[in-house]
């Protein structure tokens, strides 16, 4: 069902130990801000970042499924203005590879698609294909300004891929969770879509730019479910990896004699 208001856990600043007994408080909640600052001065320099995804969802009326998405985001000044990103789920079967340069957007699957192998379909102004500032994801600043506004758990992430990295964390409750095919999306007001909760753990390094993100999203329920499984949930977890963020990265069209228009 629906909810009215948005409701995050209360966090506390954690203390983290370091060798030899010091003791170091953990960066501030606020830091988050730093880590949106960084960010958007990827896309002020029209960076880019490659990404990998491992996506498990479960859903009482439709059973479960898994997907892994690989792939790559140019940015621009507003975001992300270009990406390349390949979806395979369950197995390597089922494949689906994605597209989008600005407001176009090219998509190949050898699942529910009657193109012939090897062409693609081009569509323009398909809000599923695009990725917008509503998305749950590591990247998005708007989400990232939520969450920061609203306090948060900071602590030692430990390293990763070699890099220390600093770990925010904690749970917001939204009146509206949706999906689409660019991820899963959350609204601060009631919609068509039922609300629910996202607990949600980012890893930083010391340039402040996220290495990982990984979501819990309980979709539907009650406030008073107690995190047990009731009919009316579906449960999502997202685990993003980021890598090589500013490296080169071009972002081309499929050729013109391999795309067939859309409807």
């Amino acid at each position: 069902m629906g909810r009215t208001s948005v409701v995050l856990v209360t966090a506390a600043l954690l203390v983290a130990a370091t060798p030899g007994g010091a003791v170091r408080a953990a960066p501030a909640s606020g830091d988050l801000k730093a880590v949106v600052g960084a960010i958007k001065r990827q896309f002020a320099k029209k960076g880019s970042v490659r990404f990998s995804n491992k996506e498990r969802s479960k859903d009482f009326t439709l059973g479960s499924d898994v997907c892994a998405t690989r792939g790559v985001y140019r940015f621009a000044a507003p975001g992300v203005s270009a990406s390349d990103s390949t979806e395979h789920c369950r197995d390597d079967s089922s494949r689906f590879r994605m597209i989008t340069i600005g407001r176009d957007s090219y998509t190949q699957s050898n699942r529910y698609s009657s193109l012939p192998k090897g062409k693609w379909s081009h569509r323009r102004d398909v809000d599923a294909f695009l990725r917008t500032d509503d998305l749950i994801s590591g990247i998005n600043p708007r989400f990232l300004e939520l969450v920061a506004s609203r306090g948060s758990v900071a602590a030692d992430g430990g390293a990763l891929d070699g890099v220390a990295t600093t770990l925010h964390s904690g749970t917001v409750t939204v009146p509206e969770i949706g999906t689409k095919q660019t991820g899963t999306t959350f609204g601060l007001q009631e919609g068509r879509w039922t609300g629910g909760r996202i607990t949600w753990r980012l890893w930083v390094g010391p340039d402040a730019l996220p290495r990982r993100f990984h979501a819990v999203i309980v979709m539907g329920g009650s406030e008073d479910s107690g995190g047990s499984d009731r009919e009316d949930e579906a449960t999502q977890t997202s685990n993003t990896l980021y890598t090589r963020w500013g490296a080169p990265v071009r972002i081309t069209p499929p050729s013109r004699s391999a795309v067939v228009e859309g409807p």
